[in-house]
């Protein structure tokens, strides 16, 4: 922009802006485990979720500019049991051949003590997402998650006096 000064003279005047976008860390997962916990019959079934891929992007210092997202594979399901397996990749259940993944992605993230954050994420299971809250924890490159969903509110199964509808899902990421 140009302007006149009281004496005749054009100066100009040149604006800066300063770039307020952080860069964050961009981490690769080394490591992940993925497993869950869910009552049959009254007796706890455990379970893993294998083929895990992520992209993260963390800086504590800078959480608003922070991205955590992560898939596992609906057909690694194993809980040690192939025939239990085979049927949960089934339509009834996950619908393995329809709905490949299960996502994970962060949407805000806040700080609520040293190393402990609570981040907002949108899960998508058999093609129905939800906004979960999701306690998790940071120290020496490794995350930490455990918290719980409701089975049904994703289309996993129907109601049963057998299966029970919390699933507890527990997560450690290790990074570099």
């Amino acid at each position: 922009m140009s302007v006149r000064n009281g004496y005749g003279c054009r100066f100009a005047i040149v604006m800066t802006q300063k770039s307020t976008t952080k860069t964050v860390k961009t981490w690769e997962v080394t490591t992940a485990s993925v497993r869950f916990k869910i009552k049959n019959a009254g007796i706890p079934v455990t379970g893993t979720l294998q083929d895990f891929e992520g992209s993260i992007q963390f800086d504590p210092a800078h959480l608003a500019e922070s991205k955590l997202e992560g898939s596992v594979t609906t057909k690694s399901i194993d809980t040690a049991n192939t025939m239990r397996d085979f049927h949960l990749r089934m339509p009834d259940y996950f619908r393995a051949a329809k709905f490949p993944t299960i996502t994970m992605q962060s949407t805000h993230i806040v700080e609520q003590s040293s190393g402990v954050f609570l981040g907002t994420f949108d899960i998508s299971i058999k093609g129905k997402t939800k906004s979960l809250k999701i306690p998790f924890s940071f120290e020496d490159q490794l995350f930490k998650a455990q918290f719980e969903i409701n089975r049904l509110d994703f289309g996993v199964g129907a109601r049963s006096f057998v299966l029970g509808n919390q699933v507890k899902v527990m997560l450690e990421i290790a990074v570099d």
